[in-house]
């Protein structure tokens, strides 16, 4: 499913905003091209996550956050899109718990291989505003304004104490998608105390536990 995320957002709409405002002569190709990589069968996702590593609580949050940049996004469409009910039609807030899924979604109603080009310069303001709107959009802001407890990583390098002393955590983090070291610690007892702050995240991490660095058979189990 082809969606624009919080990571992308940025880059996509500032493409988007090249096109609009370049030489208008001979672009065409650029545009349908731009587009296709954009746009899934005429629906364009704005999504707020797309994984299941969240819990019922965070998705609700986040639902309600993505519904309320909706609403307020719509007078920007409406400002920038000349004609934005012969172009977009708004689809609403989906939010889908098995799959972890939050996003506002769009269904664009031209042909595209049979629209003008200003009618394609249309679909692009739509893929700016929705760009602009989602690239401020941080999941930890989220959480906070709705006073949710989540898991921040200290992003501590490995080089904190020497290798004898050195801890780390393993496991996956089906946030990030990440696996492996996820946290480096300066004994075992910081590592033990940050395995069991990590274990209150169930719906996050898998596959958890904590282990020597230079001895890796000392380990502590989740």
């Amino acid at each position: 499913m082809l969606m624009l995320t919080h990571e992308t957002a940025a880059h996509i709409a500032g493409q988007a905003y090249r096109l609009l405002h370049g030489d208008k002569r001979n672009v065409r190709r650029a545009l349908l091209r731009f587009i296709a990589e954009c746009v899934d069968k005429n629906f364009l996702h704005q999504s707020y996550c797309y994984d299941q590593g969240y819990n019922k609580e965070q998705l609700d949050a986040l639902a309600t956050y993505a519904k309320d940049v909706d609403d307020a996004q719509q007078a920007y469409l409406l400002d920038e899109v000349p004609h934005l009910e012969q172009v977009v039609k708004r689809i609403g807030t989906v939010k889908d718990t098995m799959f972890g899924i939050v996003m506002n979604s769009y269904e664009f109603l031209v042909n595209f291989q049979l629209a003008t080009n200003e009618d394609l310069r249309d679909v692009l303001r739509v893929i700016v505003i929705l760009g602009d709107q989602l690239s401020y959009y941080r999941d930890t802001m989220v959480f906070d304004i709705a006073g949710i407890s989540d898991y921040r990583y200290r992003n501590l390098p490995s080089s904190i104490c020497p290798d004898e002393d050195l801890w780390c955590i393993g496991g996956s983090d089906k946030r990030t998608q990440g696996g492996g070291v996820l946290e480096w610690c300066y004994d075992a007892e910081d590592a033990a105390l940050l395995l069991a702050e990590m274990n209150r995240y169930p719906d996050r991490f898998q596959n958890l536990s904590a282990a020597s660095f230079a001895d890796s058979s000392v380990r502590i189990p989740a």
